[in-house]
């Protein structure tokens, strides 16, 4: 987890790490506009960020454990 644009967020890669989210389904909840990507992935170095507080409650209690 870091702060980007003053917003606690975590990577898609930590999310898929821990079995929490898919990289498939983070991009449809972004898309059904369920779910904030505070930072989109792609370049070199770069890779995607979710806001914390737009995670579902059912996957917020999830990564924060």
């Amino acid at each position: 987890m870091e702060f980007f644009d003053n917003k606690l967020c975590i990577s898609v890669r930590e999310l898929e790490a821990d079995g929490i989210l898919t990289q498939d389904y983070c991009r449809q909840l972004a898309a059904r506009n369920r779910l904030k990507m505070a930072r989109s992935g792609g370049g070199k170095g770069n890779y995607a960020l979710v806001v914390v507080d737009s995670l579902p409650t059912c996957l917020l209690y999830t990564s924060d454990a």
